[in-house]
């Protein structure tokens, strides 16, 4: 089927593809349901059962079937004097007459009975054949308060394509999903909800967003579990498709510390701060945690120690006389 119009606009019609066959189908469908309709009586289909006595046919047949119950009355009282004032034959024609009446209202309410499920199935082919022809419009997602971009358009126009062709790839930028592991040993901290930071190459300032999903199971393989993160995007400045660090907040530590990178040696694998007391440089051994910016987080550091030695010098050791500098 030929796409002869293509346009984009953010909530509205992307593509259009060729209606005559459809618009026609439409045309055809609605007829048929008319004259079912009129074969009926009524001038549109009822949307809860109907009372078949309302339907004119019904009612014709009805309304013979009480005349001819009345005529039979009144012929039975003629026949039942003495002597009869009408004849054995003509009370038999006259009670035939209504039984034909009776037998007459009884098949056309079978007759409208099945003339209504009829109606009802042109009805559907009618609903069928509407929604093919809206279909046959290609519009971006209506999900507010999301706007949809055309991030790659992979038909042109006039082009024929099969039910089921990608016609294009949109990207949704006011909002930006970020997946990412976990490992294990974070399962108990992580939680719906959580604060989280989006970190993104480019830009020197963290992007606010929040854990919306958590995987249920854990990877055997890697040991750890898939987490949904969302953030608002609506400066577009994240791009979807793009590399993203994501920091989730799992508890607050009021007693974190935090020193100068730069104020950390290593040798040997061991990582070593160096303070100042008596006059004097100590040694501690401590281990690390989170990094923020320029600062990491130390820890085994002894709560006494107040300040540490920025930028030791190589050679720096423990009982160096030092003096602290304000």
């Amino acid at each position: 089927m030929p796409i002869w119009a293509m346009l984009w606009n953010a909530g509205g019609k992307l593509a259009q593809v060729e209606t005559a066959d459809y618009t026609l189908a439409v045309e055809e469908a609605r007829s048929a349901l008319l004259a079912s309709l009129a074969r009926l009586g009524l001038t549109e289909l009822p949307e809860t059962d109907v009372d078949l006595r309302t339907l004119p046919v019904v009612a014709r047949a009805e309304a013979q079937a009480i005349n001819a119950e009345a005529k039979l009355q009144r012929a039975r009282k003629l026949y039942d004097r003495s002597p009869p004032l009408i004849s054995e034959q003509e009370f038999a024609d006259i009670q035939t007459q209504r039984d034909v009446a009776l037998t007459e209202l009884q098949g056309e309410q079978i007759s409208a009975r099945s003339q209504l499920a009829d109606a009802r199935v042109r009805a559907a082919v009618l609903a069928s054949a509407e929604k093919r022809l809206t279909d046959a419009s290609v519009n971006a997602p209506a999900d507010l308060p999301l706007r949809y971009r055309v991030a790659e358009r992979r038909i042109s126009a006039g082009e024929y394509v099969s039910a089921g062709t990608p016609l294009f790839r949109l990207v949704a930028t006011d909002r930006v999903k970020f997946r990412g592991s976990v490992p294990e040993r974070f399962a108990g901290m992580v939680q719906i909800g959580a604060p989280a930071r989006l970190e993104a190459a480019g830009y020197s300032a963290a992007f606010d967003a929040r854990v919306v999903r958590i995987a249920p199971a854990i990877d055997p393989t890697s040991r750890a579990f898939e987490v949904e993160i969302e953030a608002e995007n609506p400066e577009q400045r994240l791009k979807p498709g793009g590399f993203l660090r994501a920091r989730v907040r799992t508890h607050i530590d009021e007693a974190a510390r935090f020193v100068p990178a730069s104020a950390l040696s290593r040798f040997t694998g061991v990582q070593r701060v160096f303070s100042v007391v008596e006059g004097r440089i100590v040694e501690h051994k401590v281990r690390t945690g989170e990094t923020r910016g320029e600062l990491v987080e130390v820890l085994d550091l002894p709560p006494e120690v107040a300040a540490v030695v920025d930028a030791p010098r190589r050679g720096l050791a423990r009982g160096v006389a030092a003096r602290v500098v304000e």
